[in-house]
């Protein structure tokens, strides 16, 4: 069953809107349309101050909740010190939730006037007050907005909103508040966690069906090209991979995981009409593979002008795009694809798999990137890595047993792929490269263990310090797409944050004025020059980014991707995908060079001159003779 939530909005990834519109019905029994108490709700709602705000909305909701009356609750000791700790429902099968009323001036997002509350913003409060407990759920309401908290320690905290000054005009209930009663109501709050499990494996079975579409997409663009007579399979698959991935880095820029903190040029009508790959192309796409309509070249044309942007850059009075540059859209990235002609059903092929995905009922549907993070597209590319090419020279079949698949000739059966056709057939290229997934929750769990103590030693809570912050060095020498250093850019980033708002609160501004930020952009977006939450968490994550952490890795695409990923994360938007080029390099960290090529010239591998040398060879000597014996001891 399909539910009408047009009125939600989610943020966070604890859950997605694909999920809230079909899986979540599925995941539990939604109460029934003709719920009793509902009128005597709709007609009590009203906004105003706090106290007024609770009576007439907190209040009744926890009767039509199934909770008792609620109970004011002490302060709460967070990390950023007493807090208000809410009001408390309890229901008679023991089930707690706590509510907190906000007068209705007052935005969820934004600070409240009070010197103290500047910290952070009532949902930020909520939230932090609510980790401190244990407790996994909560409300915020300032009379015209209800939102339900979702927190967890191993994931980014999530809310879902809705509007309920709607409510008033609506004679029976709407999804929306039966979505909320059947997460929050006495009944069924302590079924969330399946909820929210069921959320978590929704997602995941859609990053594997974007696994699946990006491998399809590079098969279907390849051999729709009109002439790939002679091509080498190996080059065709490795350009195939950056086309992919330079079109999954711009779906994913249009759509931010956080509300406020996407990118400028997203929201401009230039883009929305003329170049978005997912608003302006996509019709097009359906136009042609749907009703095969002639596009000309229109496809082709907006997706090489597309990718030019990106790589030159754009200026003009309503859209500003800076070159990017690196391995994705540096000059001479994809030299073959340049120079062939792609098609209008080749581009088609392509935008089709990575825009829409099919759902297991047939029905097709866009694949939701704002709730994807970065780590899922990471997860796609390792995943694109145990794919081997090939081009057919003869009529094959596919044979699978479980996860293993092999590609033999077709003889007397019908073929699968036809002489001359590009495929692709699974192989060990990503373990025998030594790459492995690492899940998310032991990411999360590690570096917060790892970074935790540091963090309290250099700045702690009291004395905050945040310059000091900047002095960590994060090394990852087999980095992947990227995904420890992007959670430690999160964690780190945080942790910067609150040092700064600490002591812009205490009028430390002297400590502000040390970050190596030479245009004092941190400064503009604390509380007491006009806070933007987003904002000012955005610079610190670059900070961290461009000051903390480095790394290594031997495949050379994954090193590109974790600059991407970071690119994303701190949302860099005005800076080249290069600027993380001195810190994220191409190489061989854990092996490192083979003992004879240490004693050659580091360009052209000839041999070192003696006078210049300067007796290197015999150092080398002597430290690896050295090296041995702490080997034979161990």
């Amino acid at each position: 069953m399909t539910l009408d939530l047009d009125d939600c909005v989610l943020a966070g990834s604890a859950m997605t809107t694909p999920f809230l519109l079909d899986g979540l019905a599925r995941a539990l029994d939604l109460p029934n349309a003709i719920e009793p108490g509902w009128d005597v709700l709709r007609q009590s709602l009203r906004g105003g101050g706090a106290q007024r705000v609770h009576q007439h909305v907190t209040a009744k909701l926890a009767t039509i909740f199934g909770y008792g009356r609620p109970s004011r609750q002490d302060p709460v000791t967070t990390r950023e010190g007493p807090e208000d700790g809410g009001w408390l429902m309890q229901a008679s099968n023991g089930v707690r939730l706590r509510a907190w009323s906000i007068a209705t001036e007052t935005d969820l997002d934004a600070t409240e006037r009070s010197p103290r509350a500047h910290r952070s913003s009532p949902t930020r409060i909520a939230q932090r007050v609510l980790l401190s407990l244990g407790e996994r759920a909560g409300l915020v309401t300032n009379g015209d907005v209800l939102r339900l908290l979702l927190c967890d320690p191993l994931r980014a905290d999530s809310h879902l909103s809705v509007p309920i000054d709607g409510w008033r005009q609506k004679p029976l209930p709407p999804d929306s508040f039966r979505v909320l009663l059947a997460l929050a109501g006495a009944q069924g709050l302590p079924r969330l966690s399946g909820v929210l499990e069921a959320a978590r494996l929704h997602q995941a079975k859609v990053t594997t069906e974007l696994r699946r579409q990006a491998k399809d997409a590079i098969s279907g663009f390849i051999n729709a090209l009109p002439d790939r007579t002679g091509l080498d399979a190996s080059a065709l698959w490795h350009e195939g991979l950056v086309l992919v991935y330079r079109l999954l880095f711009i779906l994913k820029l249009e759509c931010p995981t956080e509300s406020g903190a996407g990118f400028s040029f997203a929201s401009v009508g230039l883009w929305r009409d003329a170049l978005s790959p997912a608003k302006a192309l996509a019709p097009l796409v359906r136009r042609h593979l749907d009703h095969g309509h002639d596009t000309g070249r229109m496809l082709e044309t907006g997706l090489r002008s597309l990718f030019e942007i990106f790589r030159d850059g754009l200026s003009c009075s309503e859209l500003e795009i800076v070159p990017l540059g690196g391995a994705l859209f540096g000059t001479d990235t994809t030299p073959l694809l340049d120079r062939l002609e792609w098609g209008e059903r080749a581009t088609a092929i392509l935008l089709d798999h990575l825009i829409w995905i099919v759902s297991v009922r047939g029905e097709r549907t866009r694949v939701h990137y704002g709730s994807l993070d970065v780590e899922d597209l990471g997860s796609v590319y390792e995943g694109l890595l145990e794919q081997e090419p090939g081009i057919a020279t003869e009529p094959l079949i596919r044979v699978r047993h479980g996860k293993l698949e092999a590609v033999l000739p077709a003889g007397a059966k019908s073929a699968a792929i036809n002489t001359g056709e590009f495929f692709l057939r699974a192989g060990m290229g990503r373990k025998a490269t030594g790459s492995f997934y690492t899940p998310h929750e032991f990411v999360r769990f590690l570096v917060r263990e790892t970074l935790e103590p540091k963090i309290a030693a250099l700045s702690p809570p009291d004395d905050p310090h945040p310059a000091r912050l900047l002095t960590l060095k994060i090394v990852d020498p087999a980095t992947g797409s990227g995904h420890f250093l992007v959670e430690a850019c999160r964690y780190l980033g945080e942790a910067l944050l609150t040092a700064c708002r600490i002591c812009d609160e205490r009028g430390l501004h002297d400590r502000i004025a040390a970050l190596p930020d030479p245009d004092k952009t941190i400064a503009s977006y604390l509380p007491s020059r006009g806070f933007s939450e987003a904002r000012s968490r955005a610079i610190c994550r670059r900070l961290v980014a461009v000051h903390c952490l480095y790394g290594c890795d031997r495949n050379k695409l994954a090193i590109e991707l974790a600059k991407l990923s970071l690119w994303l994360e701190s949302y860099a938007e005005g800076l080249p995908l290069t600027f993380l080029d001195h810190r994220l390099v191409h190489g061989d960290a854990l092996t490192g060079p083979f003992f004879d090529s240490l004693s050659t010239l580091p360009v052209t591998g000839g041999p070192l001159d003696p006078l210049l040398a300067g007796g290197v060879a015999e150092r080398l000597s002597a430290s690896l003779n050295l090296a041995r014996s702490l080997v034979t001891a161990l």
